[in-house]
């Protein structure tokens, strides 16, 4: 394995695995999308209380996006207007304009004929030892097809330890400057949203990929979120928020994937999503260009992803952000 990234937290794993891949100790190849630095295999692991959205200084990860699309997944739709009504690109990825071929969810409730989360949950509510609890995402008519979305996560493993539910995620291929940021968020949703349901505490966090990977086009923007980082403040920043803002998604997760903001249960999640979901912020920018922000988690989430875009004029935060974070 070329890369090992634990014992901190997933801002300052994040932060280290640029550093590592941008350092010019790996080759760079042709891909089918471009020029890539391959970095091989790694391992990321999470601690159980991480908040595990990357909110790091000039990252711009939209906070809006990741909780809509763990939201999705565990719905288990494959229909892409519920990402591309945020993200409109992500209709490029359908190979028929209305479904996405490798959707997460649609692989794990539907695509085999059978509702592999819920056995998951029977199985380990029946044998909370067992070591059987695989989930598959990767399916042998993937081989061979001709597809704009064939799943980068394959396997997904679930077991009680110490009393606590761990997840292991298998990868294929993951891009790191796109990829890790949101697939650490939603398989950590799927993995809460788990250990709700049988009543025990969120363990370890586990990702593996066989293909760790930064495009060359993204490189100028890792550097300068490294340039504009500091790692031991990201540690201590990310100490300060915990794991448990997930519940909030998941006790909605209905109403979030079917865009029913309106019937979110949480007051704080339900004003984050409505303000910032994609048609807000452009009539937001329409009538004015600014943005209020809380001062819960969520409002330093939003921050630190309009406000660096936007080049918002709120100097309160801005200096908080930056006290925090350098």
């Amino acid at each position: 394995m070329n890369l090992l990234l634990k014992g901190s937290s997933i801002n300052g794993l994040y932060l280290q695995a640029l550093k590592i891949a941008t350092s010019g100790a790996f080759p760079r190849e042709t891909s089918r999308a471009g020029n890539v630095i391959n970095i091989g295999q790694a391992y990321f692991e999470v601690a159980n209380n991480d908040p595990r959205l990357i909110f790091l200084n000039g990252r711009k990860t939209n906070p809006v996006f990741a909780i809509i699309e763990a939201a999705w997944i565990l719905s288990g739709s494959n229909d892409v207007a519920t990402l591309s009504a945020e993200l409109p690109h992500f209709a490029d990825y359908s190979d028929d304009g209305t479904t996405l071929n490798g959707a997460y969810g649609h692989r794990l409730r539907t695509y085999f004929q059978k509702d592999q989360l819920q056995s998951a949950i029977d199985e380990l509510r029946t044998d909370p030892g067992s070591r059987r609890v695989v989930l598959t995402i990767y399916s042998p008519d993937d081989l061979g097809k001709t597809s704009h979305d064939i799943p980068c996560n394959t396997s997904v493993y679930l077991k009680i330890r110490f009393g606590a539910l761990d997840i292991t995620v298998l990868n294929r291929s993951n891009d790191l400057y796109l990829g890790v940021p949101y697939n650490v968020f939603v398989f950590g949703v799927l993995q809460r949203y788990v250990s709700l349901v049988l009543g025990v505490p969120v363990g370890v966090q586990r990702h593996f990929t066989d293909g760790l990977h930064i495009y060359e086009k993204n490189v100028p923007e890792a550097l300068e979120v490294i340039r504009s980082n500091n790692q031991y403040a990201v540690d201590a920043v990310s100490s300060r928020f915990g794991w448990d803002f997930a519940d909030e998604i998941i006790e909605s997760y209905h109403e979030i994937a079917l865009g029913k903001y309106d019937d979110i249960k949480s007051v704080n999640l339900r004003h984050f999503l409505s303000q910032y979901r994609a048609q807000s912020r452009a009539e937001v920018r329409r009538i004015n260009g600014n943005f209020n922000y809380t001062t819960n988690f969520f409002g330093f989430l939003a921050y630190q992803w309009i406000a660096s875009t936007e080049h918002d004029e709120n100097k309160a935060w801005e200096a908080l952000r930056r006290s925090m974070l350098m």
